[in-house]
């Protein structure tokens, strides 16, 4: 897998991305479109955990940012949803309140990461490239994990009869 860079030190996907918005306030929206104007990201965007859902399944989609809440759910909920997929997304909560409470409770709970608003560009281009590099090997670590069970069940089989 071969990166590319956006500015200094920034990498990025060498092929085209999908990143998703899940209910972001329309200047956070505007803002993410010009940090990722002329990379390799497309934002789409979604209101609601069910449109999300929706969304993922017409396609890959390695990322999604998303707000604490959204009118039918919050990051929490949506996250559920998504590790439902075959291939599921990293999800990154956006909040303009981003604490270490919330930071601790999305990465206990198995977010990947917390951005604060307003955005960082730099932060915005490291936290998305990261986040698709970790979705890259989640599905890698689920088939391995049922690789192994499997394996293990089998030697648990063999070895009772």
């Amino acid at each position: 897998m071969t990166t590319t860079r956006t500015g200094p030190g920034v990498p990025q996907p060498d092929q085209f991305c999908t990143a998703l918005a899940v209910n972001l306030a329309d200047e956070e929206s505007s803002s993410l479109a010009a940090i990722l104007r002329g990379s390799n990201w497309r934002v789409k965007s979604a209101r609601t955990c069910r449109e999300a859902v929706e969304f993922s399944h017409n396609g890959p989609v390695p990322v999604v940012l998303c707000q604490p809440n959204m009118p039918d759910g919050n990051w929490n909920t949506l996250m559920g949803r998504m590790r439902e997929l075959a291939d599921p997304p990293a999800v990154v909560v956006v909040s303009r309140l981003a604490d270490e409470r919330l930071w601790a409770e999305v990465l206990s709970l198995g977010g990947y990461d917390v951005l604060m608003t307003p955005f960082d560009r730099a932060e915005v281009l490291r936290v998305l490239f990261l986040a698709w590099m970790a979705s890259k090997r989640e599905p890698e670590r689920a088939r391995a994990s049922v690789k192994a069970a499997s394996g293990a069940i089998w030697r648990c089989a063999s070895s009772e009869s």
